[in-house]
């Protein structure tokens, strides 16, 4: 599924292992939810995909197509991919609850229906060895190209009474291609290559009725065709060029896109009056291509062709009407009057097999008038199609020149309209239709085509065989030693015109004893092999495993008359599994309560089709509020006890009971013991309890009323009692700065160093200007009046000062006063959240165990009175393994702190699946964040990390350092002397010291501590590399380090030579020379 919404496409695949092209029906799903895209194969195999935003609206401009294109030309329409329509059967296709196949009957503007029938044709169910009839002059059918590299060989029955007609073609592009058709009764082989062309004619004839055996083979050298015991060949000579065919290969004729290339070829099955004809109309059978078996089951395309093969009536070439019909109307003397109009009109239904096709013919409509007195011909007759059947189709072999939709008298005369039924147990079928005339004559009212005449058509019913499918696949998975229930959603049966409580499932041979068996509820532990469509809708029928883990078991269906196809399900028992598959947490408003439900907190098993009890036991309560379940009493009350069966259905809550206030919304939590089945686990589940918070609306120096203080809540209703309001700003008052003198206390202070982690403010109540923003002069009045305030920045300090000039006097009169620095103590707070510095895959050995350290997850609180070694970590279930402590790896970590990771005490074993992830918590002690941490298991590897090279200056030292190399592994490496490095090829222009003495081998904890460095000989050879072997536990890997040297002139800034200003005019450019900047 390719999708498109306006930001990016993105593509979901089914999985490979499920093929959709096995003649049995699938169910698909397709879903969008914002950003989501899910596809679902069989209810059982899940895609998925995220769409890149912000564009997440399917904006339909051209219309919803169904089964191909049309003819929509669109550059994301990949043709070269997908040239044709979708070859099969659909059925309950729903576009947002809409039945797109609720009817088929075309509507101008609104839908178009092409090549379109109900009933799921038998050609989809057909076999590479059924025969194939082609009934019109417009059939065919294509099967992939033809590839002949060095040879090529096509092989066929063919049975026709037609003298002429294609029976293949395939071009080779560029003018060349190779055709085979009947002209005048004989089979003719024509291939062209370049300017040169080769035609092989039969001797005998094959529209004689009979059938005939055929084999073609073509080489670069030669073509060869045998008729029978008849054999042909022609050579091309020595430097003659293969052909290369580019497009289908088609059987009986072409279709439209290829048709006007055949003309123009010049075959002679397509010229004259078979414009928009010319296909083969006969049967094939034991079709083959290159020595392989084709047929229905590989086609691309068909038009008017149905399976198998019916007797044919030889017909000529004649253009005249039978004589049969010339008598009736011979036989007519009283031409109707118009109150008896309708009479001329005689009609018979047309009978037709359901499934089948039958021509209409003459003898269904028969037109009783006296052509002579009215001027006109029979043959002048025609017939306009108003409305199609509804269960099947007119396929119409008449001349292109006629409108579309019409056929005349002389059509049904030979054949050339023909009946199709779909296939539906429907029992009555009809078209309408209007008659008028093609003579320049004036004609009666009801021969001008403004009568509505109705013909039906009676179907005969056939018993079908019943269609047995598996809407969820082949795979029926249960637990090891339990009992799992098939429904019809494991097994689908579809028979139309049988009674359902008639079907009857068999198990075809013998089951595996030792595996297990299926019972029926009414007689537990008794094996059978066969039960009711009944049993199966009322659920009573169940697999029961004994001990074999992989078994099979052939079911089909019978009416009592026809049986079924056979579907065989592929048990597979497996040990039982479980992981957390919803923990999202919830939010909830303080002092509310929310619902816990399944999309919040839920434990999948792995066989989530089977029925299996989980229990959650809460060990660690919720701190600020209480976990409930509804009763069936209708009250909540507390519990500590819960199952996944109360998720669903959604009668577990959470209640937020704390009452006091939070500077910022808390997160809560409680932890559960979770039981499925004989296995247990822990997992934490988190709560986001949104603090009240509150805004003031007026806050003006009174007597404080409600008319000047008021304050409102967000996000919750308080009554005004529940509100209480507590002040938090200290302003700088006398008893911190003041200053005064025997003869004056008007001090004024000139601050002369700012303060760095914040500025002063005055209050100045009448006036908002930000003049009293970050002030640098304030007086004792202003103390005194408490109107000086210092606003810290927030950041991560403990201290901050500013110093300040004293001065005596009126403001104009100042004095030289006393310097001094007032201190500020910053009380700092927790209010930053961890976030992630080392973000990368976790690389681990396949089923094997690698300590997890700071290089792979590390995170840093920005508080800088949190030390970092105290951050907690909680990890939730892990789908791939476990995390255990390094020196007792029995004992499971479900919570460890930065520092566990730092002193290398977590270790991760690995087991499962090769790729997965799992969610960490991580705290500070009061705030929460959450990380994913991707794990990648493979075979042991080590590669190179990063190799920048080394940078040394002409005659210097350069440390090689893990910044310039080293080399990563997912193997368990405890200590960095495990790690070594072997030179192999010493560097040729300088020398390898490690420690200070020369040195060929060294290890990564040399490379960490700074130890190995790079020594240039001072020579003129600016470049130079060395070559050494990382060897890790057993695994080894070449690498060499480039060295670049470089001039110490090479270092120095450049040098400005010219600098000068220039005059320019307002609005004028002006050239910038050398002479002005160089």
């Amino acid at each position: 599924v390719r999708i498109q919404l306006g930001s990016g496409e993105r593509t979901v695949r089914s999985e490979k292992g499920i093929p959709l092209n096995d003649l049995t029906w699938h169910t698909v799903e397709l879903h969008h939810d914002h950003d989501n895209i899910t596809l679902t194969v069989d209810k059982n195999s899940i895609a998925s995909a995220k769409m890149p935003g912000p564009d997440f609206e399917l904006d339909v401009q051209d219309g919803l197509f169904v089964g191909g294109v049309g003819d929509l030309e669109k550059s994301y329409l990949l043709t070269n991919e997908t040239p044709f329509g979708f070859r099969g059967c659909l059925d309950e296709v729903l576009f947002n609850e809409h039945n797109l196949l609720s009817s088929l009957r075309p509507y101008s503007g609104y839908k178009m229906i092409h090549e379109v029938s109900l009933g799921c044709s038998p050609q989809f169910s057909a076999t590479v060895n059924d025969s194939i009839s082609f009934f019109s002059s417009k059939a065919y059918m294509s099967l992939p190209t033809w590839d002949v590299p060095q040879e090529g060989v096509f092989e066929c029955e063919l049975h026709t009474v037609y003298s002429e007609g294609i029976l293949l073609y395939s071009s080779a592009g560029q003018g060349n291609y190779f055709a085979l058709e009947i002209q005048k009764g004989h089979l003719v082989a024509i291939i062209k290559i370049g300017v040169t062309k080769t035609a092989l004619r039969s001797l005998m004839i094959v529209n004689d009725g009979a059938w005939h055996i055929l084999r073609l083979y073509l080489s670069p050298l030669n073509l060869q065709f045998t008729l029978g015991l008849e054999m042909h060949n022609s050579s091309f000579g020595i430097n003659a060029s293969a052909l290369q065919f580019t497009g289908p290969l088609f059987l009986g004729g072409v279709d439209v896109g290829t048709y006007a290339e055949v003309r123009k070829n010049g075959l002679l099955s397509m010229i004259g009056k078979r414009t928009g004809g010319g296909s083969f109309k006969g049967c094939l059978r034991n079709i083959r291509v290159n020595y392989q078996k084709m047929g229905l089951p590989k086609a691309l395309v068909t038009k008017d062709i149905s399976l198998g093969c019916e007797p044919q009536k030889q017909l000529g070439p004649s253009t005249t009407s039978p004589s049969v019909i010339t008598m009736d109307s011979e036989n007519i003397t009283d031409v109707p009057s118009e109150m008896d109009k309708r009479s001329f009109l005689v009609l018979k239904d047309l009978e037709v097999l359901e499934g089948g096709r039958a021509p209409l013919e003459s003898k269904h409509i028969k037109i009783k008038l006296e052509f002579r007195k009215l001027g006109i011909r029979q043959s002048q007759i025609m017939f306009r199609i108003e409305e199609q059947p509804v269960h099947g189709q007119l396929r119409l072999d008449v001349d292109p020149d006629l409108s579309e939709n019409t056929f005349s008298m002389m059509d049904l005369w030979h054949g050339r309209v023909m009946y199709v039924h779909g296939g539906s147990e429907d029992l009555l079928d009809f078209f309408m239709f209007s008659i008028f005339t093609n003579s320049k004559k004036e004609v009666p009212s009801y021969l001008k085509g403004n009568r509505l005449h109705r013909f039906n058509i009676s179907i005969t019913p056939v018993n079908d065989a019943p269609e047995l499918s598996l809407p969820e696949g082949s795979l029926f998975i249960l637990l090891e030693h339990s009992r799992r229930r098939l429904s019809t959603d494991v097994l689908r049966v579809i028979d139309p015109d049988t009674n359902s409580t008639d079907l009857m499932f068999s198990v075809l041979g013998n089951l595996n004893a030792g595996s297990g068996f299926l019972e029926i509820e009414e007689h537990p532990g008794r094996a059978v092999t066969s039960f009711t469509l009944s049993d199966l809708e009322q659920g009573k029928v169940s697999y029961v495993h004994k001990g074999v883990k992989n078994s099979r078991m052939a079911i089909r269906v019978s009416d009592g008359d026809k049986v079924s196809n056979t579907v065989v399900l592929r048990i597979i028992a497996v040990p039982l599994e479980h992981k957390v598959a919803n923990n999202t947490g919830v939010e909830v408003i303080q002092g509310e309560a929310t619902f816990i439900g399944n999309k919040h907190l839920a434990v999948q098993v792995n066989v989530p089709k089977q029925a299996v009890d989980i229990r959650y036991d809460v060990t660690v309560p919720p701190v600020y509020g209480e976990i409930q379940r509804l009763h069936s009493s209708g009250q909540w009350k507390q519990t500590n006890t819960f199952t996944q069966k109360l998720l669903e259905k959604e009668r577990l809550r959470y209640l937020s009971t704390f009452h006091g206030t939070q500077q910022s919304n808390i997160t809560d939590s409680f932890k559960c013991k979770v039981t499925v089945g004989s296995i247990t686990d822990e997992l934490l589940f988190l709560i986001r309890v949104r603090w009240i918070r509150y805004r003031m609306t007026r806050n003006k120096k009174v007597t404080l009323t409600p008319q000047q203080f008021h304050v409102v809540t967000k996000g919750a209703r308080l009554s005004e009692n529940d509100l209480h309001i507590r002040l938090l700003t200290k302003v700088i008052t006398k008893a911190m700065l003041f200053s005064e003198t025997p003869s004056s206390r008007a001090v004024h202070y000139t601050v002369t160093s700012s303060p760095k982690h914040g500025i002063l403010k005055r209050i100045n109540l009448s006036s908002s200007s930000p003049s009293n923003d970050s002030i640098i002069e304030f007086s004792n009045q202003d103390i005194s009046k408490e109107c000086i305030l210092y606003v810290h920045d927030d950041s991560e300090t403990t201290h901050d000062a500013f110093t300040f000039l004293a001065s005596f006097g009126s403001l104009q009169n100042k004095t030289q006063g006393t310097k001094g620095t007032f201190n500020i103590s910053i009380q700092l707070v927790n209010d930053q959240k961890p976030i992630r510095v080392v973000d990368k895959v976790f690389h681990v050995v396949r089923d094997s165990q690698r300590l997890l350290t700071l290089e792979d997850l590390c995170y840093h609180d920005a508080d800088t009175d949190f030390d970092d070694k105290d951050l907690l970590y909680t990890r939730r279930k892990i789908p791939m393994g476990e995390l255990v402590l390094v020196h007792d790896t029995t004992h499971k970590l479900y919570q460890f702190h930065q520092k566990d990771l730092e002193e290398k005490r977590v270790l991760f074993i690995h087991k499962g699946v090769s790729y997965g992830r799992f969610v960490l918590f991580i705290s500070d002690g009061k705030h929460y964040t959450s990380t994913l941490l991707e794990v990648s298991a493979h075979d042991p590897f080590v590669k190179v990390a990063n190799n920048t090279g080394l940078l040394v200056q002409k005659g210097q030292t350069a440390s090689l350092g893990i910044a310039n190399f080293s080399i990563s592994t997912n193997m368990d490496v405890r200590h960095d002397e495990e790690v070594v490095f072997e030179v192999f090829l010493p560097p040729s222009h300088g020398t390898l010291y490690c420690n200070g003495i020369k040195a060929d081998t060294f290890t990564q904890h040399d490379l960490k501590m700074g130890n190995v460095a790079y020594h240039h000989d001072d020579s003129e050879i600016l470049e130079d590399f060395f070559n050494f072997t990382s060897k890790v536990k057993g695994l080894r890997l070449d690498v060499s380090v480039p060295v670049k040297v470089y001039l110490e002139s090479h270092q120095k800034p450049p040098r400005a030579i010219h600098n000068n200003p220039i005059v320019v005019e307002e609005g004028k450019p002006v050239k910038i020379s050398k002479e002005v900047l160089q």
